[in-house]
C-alpha cells in the first residue's frame, strides 16, 4: 500500500555541513522497501529563518550542500530527497528557495537519472512571502504540511488539520493558497495529514475554549487508545473528532483525526486530481489497523470502493493516485519488531 517513504531526517547546519544524519544509510529499510517496490527518499532538514538565509545566500555553503546530498544518495541507492526547510520567512528566505530548489534539481536529475526532489511546504503562506506556482516548476513534486493550523501556541482549542471553518483550512490551502498550482498542475502536489493531534488544559468543555496550558501532541495511536474511556464528539464546523474530560478542577481537550476524517481530505485531494496523499508521520498509528484499511479501502486501485465519511455523507471514491507519498519517522523505535501485518511493508524486522 506504500509506494514512498521519506526518511526522516538528515541534520543540515547553516554552512551546508550535515549536523546529524542519524545512521544514514538505512541499509535495511532501503532494501526491504525495494524489494517491495517502494522508493525511498531522504529528508533533509533545517529550521529557523536564519538559519536557512545563511545557507541560501552564501554560494560556497550551497555547493556544500549539493555535495553532501550527492554523497548520501550515491552511499545509500536512495531515490531521491525531500528538503524539509522551515520557518516564518520574516527575512526573505522564502523569495530564495525557488532558485535553489531548481538548482537542486538540475545538479541531482543529472548525476542521477530518474531521481526525485521534492520540497516540504508550509499549507498557508500567512505573510505573503511564497511564490508556490514557482516553487512547483522548481523541483518534481511539493510535500503539503496539511497541518499545525492549531498547536502549543494557540489561545483557543481546535483541530490541528481543519478540512472546513475558520479563515485558512485545508480546503483553502488547495483552492486558495495554492489554488493556482491546483488548477493548472496538480500532478505536482501531494496532500500530508497527520496522524497526531493537540491536547489543552481549558477551565471550560466547550469547543475552543479559550486554553490555560498545552499538554502535547498525542499520537494518533493513544487518541484511538483513549477512546474507549471517553466520548468521540465530532466538530461540523471543522469536520474533525475530538473528546474531553474532567480532570481535576479543569478540563482536557484533545483534538484529533482519524479515519472518518482523513477520508475527507483524502477524498478532497482526489476530487482536486493531486498526485497522491500521505501523512507524518509514519509509525505514529502503532498498531492499529483502521487507517492503514483506509489507504486500502480508497487506494487500493480496486474498480470501485466506498467510504462512508459520516452518517449523512456516503462519498464514493474511484481513485488510482501516482503515488503515496508517505512521511517517515521513529525508524530505530520500529526496528526489530513486527509492525502491522504481513503483507505490510514494515512487518518483521528491518
Amino acid at each position: 500500500m506504500l509506494t514512498h517513504i521519506s526518511a526522516f531526517s538528515a541534520e543540515v547546519n547553516p554552512d551546508g555541513s550535515i549536523a546529524e544524519d542519524h545512521g544514514w544509510p538505512w541499509t535495511g529499510l532501503i532494501n526491504r522497501a525495494h524489494a517491495s517496490g517502494v522508493r525511498v527518499v531522504l529528508t533533509m532538514t533545517l529550521f529557523g529563518d536564519t538559519n536557512v538565509l545563511t545557507l541560501l545566500e552564501n554560494s560556497v555553503s550551497r555547493e556544500r550542500f549539493f555535495q553532501e546530498v550527492h554523497d548520501r544518495l550515491r552511499v545509500s541507492n536512495a531515490d531521491g530527497v525531500n528538503i524539509d526547510f522551515e520557518g516564518p520567512g520574516a527575512n526573505g528566505w522564502p523569495s530564495l528557495i525557488n532558485e535553489f530548489m531548481a538548482d537542486l534539481t538540475t545538479y541531482l536529475h543529472n548525476e542521477f537519472p530518474g531521481c526525485e526532489v521534492s520540497f516540504a511546504a508550509p499549507p498557508v503562506d500567512w505573510g505573503q512571502r511564497w511564490d508556490y506556482v514557482g516553487l512547483a516548476e522548481s523541483c518534481d513534486y511539493l510535500f503539503i504540511m496539511g497541518y499545525a493550523f492549531s498547536g502549543s501556541w494557540s489561545e483557543r482549542t481546535g483541530p490541528t488539520a481543519p478540512l472546513t471553518g475558520g479563515s485558512r483550512n485545508i480546503s483553502t490551502t488547495l483552492s486558495g493558497d495554492f489554488g493556482a498550482v491546483t488548477r493548472t498542475t496538480p500532478e505536482k502536489l501531494i496532500l500530508g495529514v497527520p496522524y497526531y493531534g493537540c491536547q489543552w488544559r481549558t477551565d471550560i468543555p466547550d469547543p475552543r475554549a479559550s486554553t490555560i496550558e498545552f499538554i502535547r501532541h498525542p499520537r494518533i495511536a493513544t487518541t484511538f487508545a483513549d477512546l474507549p474511556d471517553r466520548d468521540r464528539l465530532w466538530d461540523e464546523i471543522s469536520s474533525t473528532p475530538w473528546y474531553h474530560y474532567k480532570d481535576g478542577q479543569s478540563w482536557m481537550q484533545v483534538w484529533y483525526d482519524d479515519a472518518q476524517s482523513i477520508a475527507l481530505k483524502y477524498n478532497l485531494a482526489a476530487e482536486h486530481g493531486l498526485k497522491g496523499v500521505g501523512m507524518w508521520a509514519l509509525g505514529y498509528e502503532g498498531q492499529r489497523r483502521e487507517l492503514w484499511d483506509l489507504l486500502q479501502e480508497l487506494f487500493g486501485h480496486r474498480p470501485h470502493t466506498t467510504w462512508v465519511t459520516s452518517a449523512q455523507q456516503p462519498v464514493s471514491f474511484d481513485v488510482a493516485p501516482n503515488w503515496l507519498q508517505i512521511g517517515y519517522s521513529q525508524y530505530r523505535a520500529l526496528r526489530g519488531s513486527r509492525s502491522i501485518d504481513s503483507n505490510i511493508l514494515f512487518a518483521g524486522t528491518l
